[in-house]
């Protein structure tokens, strides 16, 4: 499961350039190529950070679950 969210980070925080180099290919020009990848960019970005915290809050709560149980 790890490796599957690796690979979506991934995905993720290169999608700006993929859609750059999209436009780019098709021929826009450079302010509409960067508008365009900014805001693929950050909205993957805001997608990225929600995604990790989830993560962190569900290994926080297993390692929580882990030290309960060898305390009792």
């Amino acid at each position: 499961m790890d490796i599957i969210r690796g690979c979506i980070f991934f995905v993720l925080a290169s999608s700006g350039f993929g859609v750059a180099a999209i436009l780019s290919y098709l021929g826009y020009n450079g302010t509409i190529i960067t508008f365009f990848g900014l805001i693929v960019e950050s909205f993957s970005l805001i997608l990225c950070y929600f995604l990790f915290r989830g993560y962190l809050k569900q290994k926080d709560d297993l390692e929580t679950s882990k030290s309960s149980e060898n305390a009792a």
